[in-house]
């Protein structure tokens, strides 16, 4: 690749210096940012002695002249003056971690792992007249949250360039944090078996309100709703207590059908609208008077068939 600045090519010193930003940023990018910066700030703030025990394993796997330039440079890499390259810091990627604790090496293997998980998010809408039927479909949006955990499943370029992860130490770590994940997933999908019951009894109440829960999962989250019921179906659920009645059909599909066509029909199915939902609550209260409402929209409904023919 060939670079100029100001139309003056560079020399082969600054190309080299370019390339190695270069570098750096593709790594950044491919590794993950919050991983790549949290290791690098943590170098900078190791104490003398963990820097002496880092670079005696730098020397050992790179050799004397890279150890060397490593720690002449870590003043200007810390202060922003040099950029280091890609190579450079990919093996700090591996050496670092490895003079933390378990608990910040804990913290760091989780930075890289959020960032490769694919925060999966999931809907299952529950049917009001049979919210039971919903229980299958959010079961398995537990189960596709779940799979979406990049805890055990780390992007093989990852592994391959972060190859830290593979050793015996990465590998128990990641066990360690699979099961903390596997706990707080459990405990979130006992809560949503807890809440169940309180959902399924709002929507038998027959509320006009639609209603949302949304659960957090390690890996993503699961929404349960309900739509806000429209003001046609508000009255007559109250008065059939179902939304599949064949009164019920008859009357939408008149209202949706002949009554639109007419000019007075988008006024007379707006002031419905904003009736629906106090005849509704007058139901609720009064009982007594379902049967009679019944039969005067039975009725309607004989009437509403034959006109749509």
């Amino acid at each position: 690749m060939a670079y100029h600045y100001g139309g003056r090519a560079l020399s082969s010193e600054q190309r080299r210096a370019l390339e190695h930003i270069e570098d750096f940023k593709r790594l950044r990018r491919r590794i993950g940012p919050p991983f790549v910066d949290e290791v690098l700030d943590t170098l900078f703030r190791l104490s003398e002695e963990q820097l002496d025990a880092l670079f005696d394993n730098y020397r050992r796997a790179f050799g004397s002249s890279a150890h060397d330039y490593a720690i002449e440079t870590l003043p200007r890499w810390r202060s922003g003056r040099v950029k280091m390259s890609g190579k450079t810091a990919t093996r700090f990627l591996n050496l670092v971690p490895r003079q933390l604790p378990e608990v910040d090496q804990l913290e760091l293997l989780l930075e890289l792992c959020e960032y490769h998980t694919g925060k999966r998010r999931e809907s299952v809408e529950i049917d009001r007249d049979n919210p039971e039927a919903a229980r299958r479909p959010m079961h398995a949006a537990i189960v596709r949250i779940a799979n979406a955990s990049a805890v055990q499943n780390l992007p093989e370029h990852v592994t391959h360039t972060v190859n830290w992860l593979k050793s015996r130490e990465g590998r128990v770590l990641r066990a360690m944090l699979a099961d903390i994940e596997r706990q707080d997933h459990q405990t979130e999908q006992e809560r949503v078996e807890e809440r169940w019951a309180a959902i399924a009894a709002y929507i038998q109440e027959r509320t006009a309100r639609g209603s949302s829960d949304t659960f957090s999962f390690p890996s993503g989250s699961l929404r349960v709703f309900t739509r806000r019921m429209p003001a046609f179906l508000v009255f007559s659920t109250a008065v059939y207590q179902t939304l599949n009645h064949s009164d019920v059909m008859a009357l939408r599909a008149w209202r949706d059908g002949p009554l639109r066509a007419q000019w007075y029909g988008a006024p007379l199915v707006g002031l419905y609208r904003l009736l629906s939902p106090l005849g509704a609550a007058l139901v609720h209260v009064t009982p007594f008077l379902r049967p009679l409402v019944r039969r005067i929209l039975g009725g309607m409904a004989r009437k509403a068939k034959r006109a749509c023919g």
